[in-house]
């Protein structure tokens, strides 16, 4: 039965799940998107709070079953114990020599966070420790609810009251993580684990993750386990505001600064700014947006990434998100300070704003940074999301943590052989914003209608960018029966309207006939996609607010009504 005999299709960007987005019509499953971008957890999105969501992972096995994955050295583990949650699913970690610890042996790279639940029992602190070859660890009174002095390597170690005497603790650590340990010492300042051969403290869901800082707890089991923006997860995006979501699709990008969020380390270099880590509220409303402090009596005070590998002549573009601490004031960002081109001065307010510098390479190392100029000395800022890749517009963020990682291109489409089987139709979706393209030559089809899933342009309507700039062709037979105006047109957050049978065809934009084919118009439809399967996957950015079906020509005025803003 044809998708469209009993009630259109209609696609709202308000439901999905990972490999899937849901239509609101049909209700049977039958007019549900199939989506694949296959990155891991590379992807974000804007969520209906106005904050940027992430894909996260709890990369511990077994995260609150302290006697499987996990081993014991001096010390035993009991479980059933009464936990933060109100469950009986806490364990007594209890030391029986020096050195005690519960461990579970990890390789992970780069920027992670370590955190677990705990509670005093007969000893009032708990260690927490990433061994790298040597120790690196960071301790927590769990009697006073501070962290402790004593810490090797820990960045922004943190504990967090969650009631009844239970704490959530964590710090983080850039190294290559060989095994995380939860131990226990028995005085403030106690260098390791050397003098504790006795007591015992509560513990409780143990969680290791990529990033600054901790999120909220996911169980695991024999594997690890996500949560957020998963792999194939369609992106209902907010960045249009709560009540106008919008399906986010976008080429494949890489972010090539191995650090988006940690600027003490890798190929960042800091000249005469102080830098705190994990200072304010970033744009995802976690603490890890990091302070940078201008000093007085430098006018080129500046941290900068010194990028290698880069193609001399290629279109780069750097962003970042950037808060003013110090009222209303001019940054430059660029790749030089002083070379006309390279270079761009903005307005840091004291919301968060995302910039954004597009130049091309002269050279095999660029240096994208962010510098303070002659009258913004002293001002303090945050920052947040560093990103620098190849093309010539910023693409939704892609957060690293030690290396480059790569974003890979959306698709999202639904293939039937009877999604529209009646030779007449109507097409109507309203597109929000798009990026110019000029990274790839050619035309790039970024919404198709067609007769089959393939490469073919017989039988097809489909919305094209070129530079930009859009227009809507409708062939058959292999030749032009229909294209909006002559000229490619700037289409951004229009409502269309197309609609063919066998007596002709008609295309309305913002309420206005654009154009009118008369003859024989008629499509069988199989095929809606995103994907682009002209050029092989989607190379312009669009957000798709709404897609709707119908399973007859509608009437001129009804396509007037239907598209009038």
């Amino acid at each position: 039965m044809s998708l469209f005999d009993d009630a259109s299709l209609v696609l709202i960007p308000d439901g999905a799940k990972d490999g899937t987005l849901y239509s609101v019509k049909p209700t049977d499953g039958t007019g549900d998107f199939t989506f694949t971008r296959g990155s891991n957890l590379a992807a974000t999105r804007v969520d209906e709070n106005g904050l940027i969501e992430k894909g996260r992972e709890n990369l511990l096995l077994h995260s609150n079953q302290f006697d499987t994955t996990w081993a014991t050295s001096s010390a035993s583990v009991t479980s059933g114990q009464s936990g933060y949650d109100g469950s009986n699913n806490a364990w007594l970690l209890t030391a029986t020599n020096t050195f005690n610890r519960v461990q579970q042996s990890i390789g992970v790279s780069g920027v992670k966070r370590f955190s677990v639940y705990a509670k005093a029992n007969t000893n009032d602190y708990l260690l927490l420790g990433s061994f790298e070859g040597a120790h690196y660890y960071a301790t927590f009174n769990l009697a006073t609810g501070a962290v402790d002095s004593n810490n090797i390597n820990a960045i922004s170690p943190s504990i967090e009251d969650v009631g009844n005497g239970w704490y959530r603790c964590s710090a983080t650590w850039v190294n290559t993580t060989t095994e995380v340990r939860i131990g226990t010492v028995d005085a403030s300042g106690q260098v390791a684990w050397a003098s504790t051969t006795s007591g015992s403290i509560y513990i409780q869901d143990a969680q290791l993750e990529v990033g600054l800082v901790a999120t909220d707890y996911i169980e695991t089991g024999a594997t690890t386990a996500q949560a957020g923006i998963l792999e194939d997860l369609p992106r209902i995006d907010y960045s249009g505001g709560a009540s106008c979501p919008a399906l986010l699709l976008e080429p494949q990008r890489s972010n090539l600064v191995t650090y988006s969020e940690y600027y003490a380390t890798g190929q960042w270099a800091n000249t005469d700014v102080n830098l705190t880590t994990n200072y304010g509220l970033s744009p995802e409303g976690k603490m890890n947006a990091s302070l940078w402090e201008f000093p007085t009596t430098n006018t080129t005070a500046r941290i900068q990434y010194v990028l290698g590998g880069i193609t001399t002549g290629a279109t780069y573009t750097q962003s970042y998100y950037i808060k003013s601490l110090s009222g209303d004031l001019t940054l430059r960002i660029g790749t030089s300070a002083a070379v006309i081109g390279e270079f761009e001065d903005i307005t840091a307010t004291s919301e968060w704003q995302r910039f954004d510098f597009t130049s091309v390479a002269s050279g095999t190392t660029e240096y994208p940074r962010i510098q303070n100029i002659t009258g913004t000395q002293g001002a303090q800022i945050l920052v947040y999301g560093a990103q620098f890749e190849l093309g010539s517009y910023p693409t939704s963020y892609i957060p690293t943590y030690g290396s480059s990682v790569t974003r890979s291109a959306d698709s999202c489409f639904l293939q039937n052989a009877n999604v529209h089987s009646s030779s007449a139709g109507t097409i109507f979706f309203e597109v929000g914003d798009y990026d110019t393209n000029t990274s790839a030559s050619g035309f790039n089809k970024i919404l198709v209608f067609d007769e089959v899933n393939t490469t073919s342009l017989d039988n097809i309507i489909y919305f094209e960018e070129y530079a930009g700039n859009n227009t809507i062709l409708l062939r058959k037979g292999g030749s032009n029966l229909l294209q909006t105006t002559p000229t490619y047109q700037d289409l951004r957050n229009s409502k269309i309207a197309i609609k063919w049978s066998i007596a002709g065809a008609k295309v309305f934009i913002n309420g206005v006939l654009n154009k009118t084919y008369t003859g024989d118009a008629s499509l069988d439809i199989q095929y809606f996609g995103f994907d682009n399967p002209y050029n092989g996957e989607i190379i312009s950015t669009i957000k798709m607010k709404q897609l709707a079906g119908f399973p007859t020509a509608l009437t001129d005025s009804e396509c007037i009504a239907l598209t009038t803003l």
